[in-house]
C-alpha cells in the first residue's frame, strides 16, 4: 500500500477497512473504478456521517482546527493543497495505477494542528473480475490536544465513520454501472 510511505514514523493510529468485491461483467480498470468510488465519497455522504461532521465542526471551530463537511478519511478531497490530481480532478497527495490495469491507489491526507493524518483508497481487480476495494487511515498525534481527540473519537471512526463512507463510496459505484451487488466488509 502507498500508505507504508507516509508517517511512517511516530503514528499513534492505523485501520483498514476492506471490501471484497463479487464478479464485474465490465471491463473497467482499477483507475476508473477509483475514479467512482472517489466521486462517491463527495457525491453519495452518508447521512449520520455528515451530521457528525456538523457537530465535529461546531465544536472545534472556536479552537481554530480545519473543518469539513466530509470524514476525515476523505475529507481533503474538498482541499487546494496537494501533489497532483487524480483522473484530472480529484486532489491526491500521492497515487499509483499499475500499468495491466489491475490495482490503483491514492494517498488522501491533511495536516492540522492537533494532527496529521493519511488515508490510502485501494482498489485491486483480478482476472476473475473479483476484486477489494480498501480503505486504510493512519493518524501521527502532535500534540496532547491530538491524543485527547483521537481517543474520543476512535471508537466512532473506526466503527462507523470509515466503514460507513467505504460501503457509500462502493455504493456509488456499483450504481454507476459496476459490480453486482452484495459486498463482505471486514477490519
Amino acid at each position: 500500500s502507498l500508505l507504508r510511505g507516509h508517517l511512517a514514523a511516530r503514528f499513534k493510529h492505523e485501520d483498514a477497512f476492506p471490501h471484497t468485491m463479487p464478479r464485474d461483467d465490465t471491463e473497467r480498470s482499477a483507475e476508473q473504478w477509483l475514479a467512482t468510488i472517489l466521486e462517491g465519497f463527495l457525491e453519495n455522504r452518508p447521512a449520520g456521517v455528515a451530521f457528525l461532521m456538523r457537530v465535529r465542526n461546531v465544536l472545534v471551530a472556536p479552537l481554530r482546527l480545519r473543518t469539513s463537511p466530509l470524514g476525515c478519511p476523505v475529507s481533503s478531497l474538498l482541499g487546494t493543497h496537494h501533489n497532483g490530481l487524480f483522473a484530472g480532478r480529484f486532489p491526491v497527495l500521492d497515487q499509483c495505477i499499475d500499468g495491466d490495469g489491475l490495482r490503483a491507489q491514492v494517498v488522501l491526507g491533511a495536516d492540522d494542528k492537533h494532527l496529521r493524518f493519511r488515508s490510502c483508497v485501494d482498489v485491486q481487480r483480478r482476472e476473475d473480475g473479483r476484486g477489494t476495494v480498501r480503505l486504510g487511515t493512519r493518524v501521527q498525534l502532535r500534540n496532547g490536544f491530538g491524543r485527547f481527540y483521537m481517543a474520543a473519537i476512535d471508537r466512532v471512526h473506526r466503527r462507523y465513520i470509515a466503514p460507513a463512507m467505504l460501503r457509500a463510496g462502493v455504493a456509488h459505484a456499483r450504481a454507476a454501472g459496476g459490480w453486482a451487488s452484495g459486498f463482505e466488509l471486514r477490519e
